[in-house]
């Protein structure tokens, strides 16, 4: 996994989050995605908490995960999540993988958003201006037709 603005975290599988087969529960592997995302936002001052203080929160717009192996309860997993490209509509997509004993386990793809928090209705908002200058620095825009939009 190429690109400057990456985090890597290791966890252990819990065996409460397998299955009846010993393997990762496939509900489960998006909180361990999300463990990657939540240390890649922190490492560049977008943890909730910071988001939270200015009034802006970043959801997730769509998630994909593609299952590759099984991941067996007390495996020890890396999870590699980087920003891959922005669109100007906005939309922020973030790349992960699952390794596990140096083997792709599982992927995942996200696209997400910045909404102002105000009150019962959220609204979508451009991203703050510090992390369109983060992301223009180190990454490129969208490219392929991808524009963020959901058509």
């Amino acid at each position: 996994m190429e690109g400057n603005l990456k985090s890597i975290v290791a966890c252990t599988v819990s065996p409460e989050d397998t299955d009846g087969y010993g393997h990762l529960n496939n509900a489960r592997y998006s909180e361990y995605f999300e463990k990657g995302r939540v240390d890649l936002l922190e490492s560049f001052g977008l943890g909730v908490d910071e988001l939270k203080k200015e009034g802006v929160g970043f959801w997730v717009r769509s998630a994909h995960i593609r299952y590759i192996s099984q991941v067996s309860g007390n495996s020890k997993v890396v999870i590699h999540s980087r920003f891959m490209d922005y669109s100007k509509g906005a939309v922020i997509r973030m790349e992960q993988e699952m390794v596990c004993r140096g083997e792709l386990m599982a992927s995942s793809v996200t696209e997400h958003f910045f909404v102002k928090l105000n009150g019962k209705n959220p609204k979508p908002i451009k991203p703050l201006e510090r992390i369109i200058e983060m992301l223009q620095n180190k990454l490129h825009p969208a490219v392929n037709g991808y524009s963020g939009n959901s058509s």
